[in-house]
Order: structure tokens, then sequence, then C-alpha cells
């Protein structure tokens, strides 16, 4: 949560000293993390037990490769390649955690009681400020009304924050709720849902009957039931026909702000990266660009050669649209080749989740719930990937990759709890805690 909270500092003008940008702070705190994981390990003597780590040295080297011969300026290069690769540093600074009983044992208590915790204060702040006051009094950016009334805000600044991380409250009580079968977590899940509508962030809101989907067919799966998984892909195909339909009928006009190339910088940025996948035989052009922040450091000439300068959006003080998604970016600046890369990490990902659910339910039933929500999450990243950047930063990848690391540890702790039970039984002593 202080890693978080960093990103958020980044803002401050007490930083401003430093000689690593106030805008990269949090970059700089991973970069020490992930150095002080392999350290820690090797210090040790220990082989550091870091499964990503090849996709991290995978996606840097081709970067790197990529990035030969750029008339970039030294720092902008830097920023770029480490934001390219920042999600798979992400997960290598946190998912070294060493194993043992009573930090799993711990872990499990305090996920659900702060999730919990986190929820109703978030329910809380967000009914007093935005629904029973006038006006939100703190500071931030406030959007024209959807839905018939404003995106909430709470105590954050934009209103995506109490969509994001609503869903991501609202994916981890469903999947405790299926998992568990208790009454307050559907209740804390309604209340997260709830979140997400004042919040009016519409792929969120299409996210979540998809997310429950995603967690029905997966226990499916994982309990052998298939003739029922059959039924259930069926409805999930009706479900999203719907939603795509009542979409384009109850949103028509933020659904254009999308799908029209005329109006929508994002839009355009798609097709485009993709035409610069075909000029540059899949390869792209170049770490900072195309669609990164290096791109706007440096305006890059893609956006004059492929007719995106003149765009709303796009050109001047206001170049948030050039670096709000990362299938754009990944795209145009390494090509189809460094993207599958990406995609196969955010995947392969989502599998170790999905691997630990089965085992950590006996005993670490939270955990099991938060490694299903996790993979749940990282699906959610891959489809929105054409509107945000989702695992890059605050609060989305923080919570994705930390949670995951959790599930982690406590996976590794299960051999060892079982040796200790094992030898507890034939030897009469209780077994020991692994601390």
């Amino acid at each position: 949560m202080g890693l978080i909270a960093a990103s958020v500092v980044n803002d401050s003008a007490a930083f401003e000293s430093f000689v690593i940008p106030k805008a990269y702070l949090d970059e700089a705190l991973w970069s020490l993390l992930a150095l002080i994981a392999l350290m820690t390990g090797l210090m040790a003597g220990k082989r550091p037990r870091l499964p990503t780590l090849p996709w991290l040295f995978a996606m840097f080297a081709y970067s790197i490769f990529m990035a030969s011969g750029s008339g970039l300026t030294v720092p902008t290069l830097a920023i770029s390649l480490f934001l390219l690769v920042k999600p798979m540093l992400v997960a290598v600074s946190t998912e070294w955690l060493p194993p043992g009983r009573n930090r799993a044992e711990q872990a499990e208590r305090a996920v659900y009681a702060a999730l919990v915790a986190l929820c109703v204060g978030m329910f809380v702040t967000v009914f007093a400020l935005d629904i029973v006051m006038p006006e939100n009094p703190i500071p931030g950016t406030i959007l024209a009304a959807r839905l018939g009334f404003v995106p909430a805000r709470g105590l954050f600044p934009h209103p995506f924050y109490v969509g994001i991380i609503g869903l991501f409250l609202s994916v981890y009580f469903l999947s405790r709720h299926q998992l568990l079968r208790q009454r307050q977590d559907l209740v804390l899940a309604v209340m997260a849902v709830i979140l997400v509508i004042l919040s009016s962030r519409i792929r969120m809101m299409m996210f979540v009957p998809v997310a429950v989907f995603f967690l029905v067919m997966t226990i499916t799966y994982l309990e052998g039931r298939w003739k029922r998984a059959s039924g259930y892909l069926v409805f999930g195909g009706m479900l999203v026909a719907v939603l795509l339909v009542a979409t384009l009928g109850f949103f028509s006009r933020e659904v254009s702000l999308y799908t029209d190339p005329a109006e929508a910088v994002r839009t355009k940025m798609f097709f485009v990266a993709l035409q610069i996948n075909w000029d540059s035989f899949g390869f792209g052009l170049g770490p900072g660009n195309f669609g990164s922040v290096g791109s706007t450091r440096e305006y890059s000439s893609a956006y004059y050669l492929y007719d995106l300068a003149s765009m709303w959006g796009a050109f001047g003080e206001n170049v948030n649209h050039l670096t709000d998604q990362w299938w754009s970016w990944y795209l145009g600046e390494v090509g189809i080749y460094g993207t599958l890369i990406f995609v196969g990490f955010i995947l392969f990902y989502m599998w170790r989740m999905l691997r630990m659910v089965v085992p950590l339910y006996a005993r670490y039933p939270s955990l099991s719930a938060l490694a299903l929500c996790t993979s749940c999450m990282c699906l959610y990243g891959l489809l929105v990937g054409a509107v945000e950047t989702f695992f890059h930063g605050a609060p989305a990848g923080y919570l994705v990759f930390i949670g995951g690391s959790l599930c982690m540890m406590a996976y590794r702790s299960l051999p060892a709890m079982e040796a200790d039970e094992t030898a507890a039984r034939i030897t009469g002593q209780p077994s020991p805690a692994h601390g």
C-alpha cells in the first residue's frame, strides 16, 4: 500500500529537487525493490525463485535491440525502455517473498481484513462526499454527468480510481463467495459493484457480468463438471451479445468516442499501430516513438507521418490520449513480436494464479480467492488494453502483482507445512511454525 501511495506522492513539489524526476519516483522504487529481491536471494546462497525473470530478460533484450540506432536523448530512451518492462519488473520485485507458515497465515487474515475495510471505507466516503453532499469538496477532476449523475470520486482525484478499485473488490468478493458461499461476501460484492456504477466507468460496468461468467466457468472447470461448463459457455456468449447491444443503444455517444476514428485518438492510434507493423514487417518503430511517455517528451515524427498530430488529445499540452493505452503503444514501438512477449507474460501469470486456486483453497481460502481474482483482473487488463495502461501503474497493476506475490508465497509454504504435519503425526509432537 505504501508503494501505491508513492505513486500519488509523485505529484508533490517536495520531490522536485530529486535527481530522479518526480513523475518516475515509483519506477525508481520498483527498480530498487527488484535489485533487493535478487541480491537477497544471492546473499542467502539460494537461487531466487523468480519465474517471471525470463520474461523480463526477453522483453528487455528485445527492446534494447529495437532501440539500437535511436535518435532519442538518453533520459527519454531510458524512460521508454523502463516503462516497456515495468509490469515484469513489478512482478519480479514482489514475487520472491520467503515462504513460511506464519507469514501465510498472517497474509490470509490481513488480506481479507484489509479488503473488507477498503470496501466499507470507500462505500461510506463515496456515499458521504458524492451522494449526501451537493458537491464533492475534495480537489480533483469533475466529469460531466453520466446516467443522470456526476461520476463519483470519493477521496480520489478522479472517478477512475473509484471504478478500478471497486472492480477489483467486486471480483475478489465474488470469487470468495463462489468458493465459500458466505453471505457477507455477496453483500460486500454488491457494495463494490455499486461503487463501479457510481464511478460511471462504462467498460468496468460491462466487465462485472463478464467477471461473473469467468469465475463460474473457472470454478466449474476446476471441479471437472464439463457438461455444466458447456451450458455456462452458451449462456455467457448470449450475455456478452446482450451487453454489446445494450452498450450501443444506451451509450451511443460514449461508444462513438472509441469507434469513430475521426473523433477518437485511441481508435485511430490502434489502426495506425497495425499499419506500422505492416510497414515495418512486424518490428515497430522502436522504444520512445509511438504511444509512450517518451514519444511525447520528444514529440515523435510518427504522429505527423500518420496524421495524428492534428487530433484533439494528441498535440500540444493535451497529449493524454496518446499515452493511455498499451495495445497501440506496444504494437507501435516493439511490433507484434514484442507485443506477443508481453501478452505471453500476462497469460503465464494468469495460468500460475489459476494453478494455485485449488491447492490454496483448503488452508487459505482468502488467498485462493485472491488468486482467482488476480487471474480475472489480468483478463480485464488484456481486454481494455486499447483504452487503459492497466498493468503499468497504480492502483490496478500494483494490486494485481502484489496480490499475486502473496498467493505465491502461501503456495510455496504448502510443502513445508505438509512435511511438518507428517513429522508431527509420526513423532506425536506439535508441528513447528515456519516463519
